[in-house]
């Protein structure tokens, strides 16, 4: 199975007001941070799956770099949780029927619009 990609949910990186992780202001230094995580879909020279959390490049390095991995995790979860929300309250995500899925080209969920 490939990992879930959307150019629309990486692209919402500059709409979001500030870094999900330390609340620093968006200047266009914010981005979508992917999971570390072998269970979340990273590989060898493989992102895990578009589920990102927005944060910015200063907080994106601190999850990516060394030292304690839950502490780095829990850093991407907690980012993850806050840009989530965001993407619920701005009407980015919508919740339908038992599923979620992004305002985004059903082409890219591999499937028909439900």
């Amino acid at each position: 199975m490939t990992n879930f990609r959307s150019e629309t949910l990486r692209r919402l990186a500059k709409d979001i007001p500030s870094c999900q992780l330390c609340g620093a202001y968006n200047h266009g230094q914010v981005i979508g941070a992917h999971s570390n995580r072998l269970a979340d879909g990273k590989g060898r020279g493989l992102k895990a799956h578009d589920l990102v959390a927005y944060v910015c490049e200063a907080c994106h390095a601190e999850i990516d770099g060394e030292g304690d991995r839950q502490l780095r995790h829990n850093q991407f979860l907690q980012a993850y949780y806050n840009s989530t929300l965001w993407l619920l309250r701005e009407g980015h995500l919508q919740i339908h029927a038992s599923s979620i899925f992004p305002l985004v080209d059903m082409a890219e969920l591999g499937g028909p619009h439900p």
